[in-house]
């Protein structure tokens, strides 16, 4: 995969279905990468506000633990916004209050 012919990620799936390799749920699903379950620390708001959507239970125990994080560590997230050129953290539940009220 990281040798020429280098593939799109729709064209190995592709690949993988011809092969009779069922792809993973995440993909069906609309998530970019099956990776931690959709759950990815790595991961930016798009992705979080789709888990919100289609793993509203994974999306909560992510912010549950997340909050712990916050009460051990102080002022820290998953994520992070960025306004007027300052970035601040942003927590699992300010995003979810946010889309909620959208």
């Amino acid at each position: 995969m990281a040798e020429p012919p280098l593939l799109t990620q729709e064209q190995m799936l592709q690949a993988a279905r011809t092969l009779g390799v069922r792809p993973p749920r995440l993909y069906e699903q609309g998530y970019r990468h099956n990776n931690c379950g959709g759950s990815c620390v790595r991961a930016g708001q798009r992705q979080w506000l789709h888990h919100l959507r289609t793993h509203p239970d994974r999306f909560l125990r992510a912010e549950h633990e997340e909050n712990r994080l916050l009460a051990e560590l102080g002022d820290v997230a998953i994520l992070k916004r960025r306004r007027h050129g300052v970035t601040r953290p942003l927590p699992l539940a300010e995003l979810r209050r946010r889309a909620q009220a959208a």
